[in-house]
């Protein structure tokens, strides 16, 4: 397959680009900068431009028609609609990089695919003076499936964690507890749920594969409670958390939720695609990042 990535050069997406280079595609990366490619193994083309500039799309198109088009940065609508106006006649399938934040989480329902429908936007109005992450996403998803007459895929992300995790949230609770520094939770027994990033880049590669349109949510099976979270780290270092009762000084978690988060995963399970023990994933990454402090 001859596939364009725009994005890839970072966290999840260098394992969806070095996926496919395992796979023997002919791979094309759009990216800012060259930054992060000399981390792949194999032969790629790069192509450097700003997706938000028409110019810069153009030189995408100038390769001629690509199987596959996976957008992993794609922020607003205006963002999708600049993509769909460009390249849409040059692409046969687009896999959109989305996010659980699409849904409204507010009891502990289990959420499903069908609780946030893109036929429910308002295409008339793309891009608010304040940007609000969920309307906008929810408003990519809407354009690219509504504009583009091939199929289209959003995967809808959970919070992905590993090692090359550049947002550092799970990283965040380590080191406020192995330095003593306050935490702050508004609900300590909500669940979250979580994806590995190699597992992330996988799926996304897997899903070029197969033959469905529309949402599926990015999750592993299971979710895990904060208080439990809190605690393998404590075992972990050794210490104890201090937790704050009100949210002040910095100290509000990255995973602090009023209510569960949690997504389904059974229309992944079915399409085959595998998932990492949530449990391991999570224990893994503690002991890393645990042992790097100490040895700090």
């Amino acid at each position: 397959m001859k596939i364009v990535v725009i994005g890839g050069t970072n966290f999840f997406g260098k394992h969806l680009v070095q996926t496919l280079l395992d796979e023997n595609h002919e791979v094309f990366v759009f990216s800012r900068s060259k930054k992060g490619l000399n981390s792949f193994r194999g032969k790629f083309t790069h192509i450097q431009g700003d997706r938000k500039i028409e110019q810069d799309l153009l030189k995408i198109k100038s390769y001629g028609t690509f199987d596959v088009l996976y957008d992993q940065i794609c922020m607003n609508g205006s963002e999708a609609k600049l993509l769909c106006d460009v390249l849409g006649s040059s692409i046969k399938k687009l896999i959109f990089t989305s996010t659980g934040s699409v849904y409204d989480f507010k009891n502990s329902k289990v959420i499903s695919e069908e609780d946030f429908d893109y036929h429910s936007m308002n295409l008339k109005f793309v891009d608010p003076d304040v940007y609000d992450y969920q309307y906008a996403k929810r408003m990519c998803e809407a354009i690219y499936q509504h504009e583009l007459k091939i199929p289209v895929i959003c995967v809808r992300f959970t919070l992905v964690i590993g090692e090359n995790d550049y947002t550092k949230r799970f990283f965040w609770h380590l080191e406020r507890v192995f330095k003593d520094e306050p935490i702050y939770f508004p609900n300590l027994e909500a669940k979250l749920c979580f994806i590995e990033e190699e597992d992330a880049g996988k799926m996304l590669a897997n899903l070029k594969d197969k033959m469905i349109t529309g949402p599926i949510n990015a999750v592993a099976s299971g979710s895990i409670k904060m208080s439990d979270f809190m605690s393998r780290i404590e075992l972990a270092l050794g210490k104890k958390a201090i937790y704050k009762t009100v949210q002040e000084g910095g100290a509000h978690s990255p995973y602090g939720s009023e209510t569960d988060f949690m997504m389904s995963n059974e229309k992944a399970i079915s399409l085959n695609i595998p998932f990492k023990s949530l449990n391991q994933t999570v224990d893994g990454l503690i002991h890393f990042y645990s042992k790097t402090l100490k040895e700090s």
